[in-house]
């Protein structure tokens, strides 16, 4: 049973304007929760609130977030103050869609992310639509198809209609949709918008459809407000009974909502965001009440004072750390300077051997640490940050050359490589013998199971009694009409020989087994993720090691946050995230703010927000690092510069002189040869 002390503590612990957003009981509210301001303590302590004071019942409430991982810790956060049986449902939008579906008795068949990467991948070969969209990855084609969807959903025909024509959807997309869709439809398929997009279309026809099947719901909570889409808005009007601009007046409605964000963090508009959320919330909310917290648990004051210089009209957080903090503006010659200074800086900050490098700001930095012998400096301690993937390749090689362990948040994981996901998803399977793990095995690309077969397979899994069953009767039929010949049933064959292999002899190594799995497909393994492996190889119990290892790591989108190694990733993978010193790399035109971003003042000011949310990541120091050349051109700084300009500590790399000087050098030596 829950200690109510601890949870008067948990209460106590809050300050004044926590305390004030968490016992107000305004029908609509909104709490601006600002960097490091202690948002997913408030929102925690809101719903430990409601149960513990206001008698509330866990049926009666239902928390909203945006990631499977912002779920499971809000949920770790409140179980410490809940008993198990009183925590109430806390899901994502699209668990939200997936349960209501279901209930409906919806059969869905859910497509992982991963799936989507490789099923784009194949449909662009075979519909000859590579050529034609040839300039975008498949993660950004990913993202365009979603938000083609959502808008096309949300009727906003016009405005499609605009977003193909002035290139926002480029020519081939709606083809590319079709196609994706007509997949899907073949395979009985849904994707994670089909999820959002079947729900709403059932609730717009009949809203007591949904308080049917939640008849007690009486408060909505929702986190990270201001990541909320159009589509997900309405659905939030929906069930909780806000107006529309037909009905003036929601005189019946019972659902209290309260929602947590900060506009200033509203840098998703590329998946369908809008940095008008807000806006349009107490649009269809009126009379909702505001609240702003503005004291900083994490960032130095100087750090504060400087992302302020980006929005001076906002709110000033206020720190509550001591620290004063640093922010240094660092000038380089090129890409391979930038990252030698990277790599030396951080060497010298842990106690390296390039102190010179770094000069005397960061020689004042590390005797400060001298003078606080408990404070250890780790490697998880840092991070470099980039508007886009390919900034960071000169960086990673550096540390690879010294040795320094690092991990990248790349765009795509080696995990999620095709022949590595079929891997995991084996290993899954022959631990867990979940249905789940089998239908991602049996969509692999490296299977091209054909359509007809997958149809046929499903009709024999879902009407049998158990998977197996299902499997073995399948296979017992199309072999008695004589399908052994074809390529396809071979392939499945083997998945289904070898899957009863490992289930008999799973107790073999964890090494074995991958290899079996391998062998029996020809696969080539990425080789980080057969080094990954050998760190399991000596547990107790290596297969459930490694899963248990994934799980996590899939959770934190690939992210190991258990491992003391700096972290490289983009400024929108960044966020929700905070490190003791943030390196920024390309602090130029073009690329702070992105030329993309060029079009129209709306992308610019997200562009400011952006970087508002990578300097905020840091609690101690800041480096915006900017080159005098890249890719071979001259380069200026960014126009954001002139806004920060009196916050700034300026740092000129002594690499730049002793390159000239090499190059000079090296000139006057080709003209002496040339003359003689």
């Amino acid at each position: 049973m829950a200690n109510k002390s601890k949870v008067a503590d948990f209460l106590g612990s809050l300050n004044k304007e926590q305390l004030e957003a968490v016992k107000s009981n305004p029908r609509s509210a909104v709490i601006v929760a600002g960097p490091g301001t202690g948002k997913t303590a408030t929102l925690a302590a809101k719903i430990v609130y409601l149960i513990k004071n206001e008698g509330y019942q866990a049926d009666e409430i239902l928390a909203l977030t945006f990631t499977k991982k912002a779920a499971q810790e809000m949920q770790q956060r409140v179980s410490l103050y809940l008993d198990a049986h009183r925590i109430p449902k806390i899901l994502t939008y699209h668990a939200l869609g997936h349960s209501f579906l279901q209930a409906l008795g919806i059969r869905l068949n859910l497509l992982a992310d991963h799936e989507k990467y490789f099923i784009i991948r194949e449909l662009l070969q075979d519909s000859g639509l590579k050529n034609q969209l040839h300039s975008y990855t498949i993660k950004d084609l990913l993202q365009l198809i979603s938000n083609y969807k959502n808008y096309k959903e949300q009727k906003i025909i016009e405005e499609l209609d605009e977003k193909v024509r002035i290139g926002n959807f480029p020519e081939g997309l709606v083809q590319l949709v079709r196609v994706y869709q007509h997949y899907l439809q073949q395979r009985n398929l849904v994707d994670y918008d089909d999820l959002l997009i079947k729900t709403l279309d059932i609730l717009k026809k009949d809203r007591k459809i949904f308080n049917n099947l939640f008849p007690r719901l009486r408060y909505i909570l929702v986190d990270e407000f201001q990541d909320t889409s159009d589509l997900q808005l309405e659905l939030l009007r929906i069930i909780s009974g806000g107006i529309t601009a037909e009905v003036k007046e929601a005189k019946n409605r019972k659902v209290k909502i309260f929602a947590i964000g900060d506009p200033l963090q509203a840098i998703y508009s590329f998946r369908s965001g809008t940095n008008q959320i807000f806006k349009k919330f107490q649009e269809i909310f009126p009379r909702t009440q505001v609240f702003n917290l503005q004291k900083n648990y994490r960032s130095a004051q100087k750090i504060l004072q400087t992302a302020h210089r980006l929005f001076p009209e906002s709110p000033l957080l206020m720190p509550v750390i001591a620290d004063t903090g640093r922010i240094t503006l660092v000038t380089t010659l090129n890409p391979y300077s930038e990252a030698d200074w990277i790599v030396g800086t951080i060497s010298s900050i842990i106690g390296g051997t390039d102190i010179e490098q770094s000069g005397n700001i960061l020689a004042g930095q590390l005797k400060r640490n001298e003078d606080n012998p408990d404070e250890k400096i780790k490697l998880s301690d840092f991070a470099v940050l980039y508007r886009i993937h390919h900034l960071g390749g000169i960086v990673k090689s550096r540390l690879r050359e010294s040795g320094i362990p690092f991990q990248a948040v790349d765009e795509v994981s080696f995990y999620q490589e095709p022949e590595t996901a079929f891997v995991i998803n084996v290993l899954r399977f022959i631990a867990t013998e979940n249905d789940e793990f089998f239908r991602g095995l049996q969509y692999a690309p490296m299977l091209k199971l054909s359509t007809e077969l997958l149809v046929e397979l499903n009709k024999y899994t879902h009407n049998s009694a158990s998977l197996w069953a299902g499997l073995r009767e399948f296979v017992k039929r199309n072999s008695l009409q004589n399908q052994l010949n074809k390529l396809y049933f071979q392939n499945f064959l083997k998945l289904f020989n070898l899957l009863q292999e490992l289930i008999q002899e799973k107790s073999q190594d964890l090494k074995s087994i991958v290899d079996n799995i391998a062998s029996v497909f020809d696969l080539q393994l990425n080789p980080e993720f057969l080094n990954a492996l050998l760190i399991f190889l000596k547990s107790e119990s290596p297969l459930q090691a490694f899963l248990n290892f994934y799980e996590k790591l899939e959770q934190h989108d690939f992210f190991d946050t258990s491992g003391d190694k700096i972290t490289l990733l983009t400024m929108h993978a960044a966020k929700g995230l905070e490190f003791k010193y943030v390196f920024l790399v390309g602090f130029e035109e073009g690329i702070i703010p992105y030329e993309k971003s060029f079009a129209n003042d709306e992308q610019i000011e997200e562009e400011l927000r952006l970087l508002y949310v990578a300097i905020t990541r840091a609690k101690a120091q800041v480096f915006l690092i900017k080159t005098r050349e890249r890719n071979r051109k001259k380069v200026v700084s960014s126009r954001f510069e002139k806004l920060l300009e009196h916050e700034l500590q300026v740092l000129l790399d002594p690499a730049i002189s002793k390159i000239e000087k090499r190059r000079k050098l090296n000139k006057e030596k080709k003209s002496q040869i040339t003359f003689i």
